[in-house]
């Protein structure tokens, strides 16, 4: 003879070695959720009648390798630079934010696309001769790069120039990132890193925006405006400074299309399946949109972790992925966190014979 037992009329016990856990009872199921993946005995008990589960917790998601980020992209040397001159840091970046170094990593190489010019290992570069050269960090798959200038030590700065192209209206809600050279008397040329130049927006400032060398089109005014940026470099052997100005060209708001997706993080348990919307816009003034979610593109940066189709995505296995959207030449971006669960759902009912 079966006996089932109405929900409230249970205790539940939860027994672990000195590990604090959270039991959760609503009106259709007991759940028990575990912070630690050690094994859990969960006892429920009804007067002298007893049952006891054991099941493992989540256990936490793994960080996602995202991209590696080098701490300057560019080096201007001479061919007695100074060895605090020429290190650099590469630094992993996980899809959660967080960041390791792993400059000296035997996971982490360095190659050049010209030795005799430099060469780069453990977060040193080693100046080799005259000309530039490109390295290539690798970590884990991951790709950035180095451009290195070696010249000669009587060589030295007559102007710098912004090289940015002005022809072409930066859209909306875009961005751009500011790209300066600096000129030598030898007519040779080398690119700045941005850390090394000072940017400043010196007319139309109201439509842009600018951090890190990065321009951004924030035009709402409803026609397109015109905005001036400056980049100051200064010459740390000579001890002059150097300015260029350019003028962009800002597309207004109403201009420019845009997609809009319902939502732009999702955390999904592995098996379960989450839905979003993909919206169309010609512009600020059109307030209602088409959904375009059967017709979008998408993709997932990491299908092992989760999958998506039209408008679905299904978490595979722990960890984060990235959903990219595409509609129309325009992109957004979903970030999904996928956890293994956790929870346990116990019978209603227990058989006492």
């Amino acid at each position: 003879m079966d006996d089932f037992i109405d929900n409230d009329e249970f205790e539940i016990v939860v027994r672990s070695s000195g590990t604090d856990y959270i039991s959760v009872k609503d009106d259709t199921d007991l759940y028990v959720k575990a912070a630690t993946s050690s094994p859990v005995r969960v006892r429920i008990t009804l007067g002298k009648h007893e049952a006891t589960y054991w099941f493992t917790a989540a256990e936490a998601a793994v960080p996602v390798l995202s991209k590696i980020e080098v701490v300057k992209t560019a080096y201007t040397l001479y061919e007695d630079s100074a060895e605090s001159e020429r290190t650099f840091t590469v630094s992993a970046i996980n899809t959660d934010g967080s960041s390791v170094d792993v400059t000296s990593d035997s996971k982490t190489s360095v190659t050049s696309d010209n030795e005799k010019v430099a060469t780069a290992s453990k977060g040193v570069i080693t100046v080799n001769g005259l000309g530039s050269a490109k390295l290539t960090v690798t970590y884990e798959g991951q790709k950035a790069y180095i451009t290195v200038t070696v010249l000669d030590e009587d060589d030295e700065v007559t102007s710098i120039k912004i090289k940015n192209s002005t022809t072409s209206a930066i859209s909306y809600n875009s961005s751009v990132t500011l790209n300066t050279e600096a000129v030598y008397e030898s007519g040779k040329k080398s690119k700045l890193d941005n850390s090394d130049v000072a940017y400043t927006i010196t007319s139309g400032s109201s439509y842009a925006a600018l951090e890190k060398g990065v321009l951004t089109n924030n035009n709402t005014s409803g026609s397109e405006q015109n905005v001036g940026v400056t980049a100051t470099y200064m010459d740390s052997k000579s001890g002059k400074s150097f300015t260029d100005t350019v003028t962009f060209k800002f597309a207004a708001q109403d201009n420019e299309p845009y997609i809009e997706l319902s939502t732009d993080s999702v955390e999904i348990q592995k098996g379960k399946t989450e839905s979003f919307t993909v919206k169309y816009y010609t512009g600020a003034s059109d307030e209602t949109g088409t959904d375009v979610t059967s017709n979008a593109d998408v993709k997932s940066s990491d299908t092992s972790v989760a999958t998506v189709s039209k408008g679905t995505i299904t978490g595979v296995a722990a960890g984060e992925a990235k959903i990219t959207v595409t509609y129309n030449r325009l992109r957004e971006e979903i970030a999904v966190q996928v956890t293994p669960g956790g929870e346990v759902t116990l019978p209603i009912g227990f058989d006492f014979n």
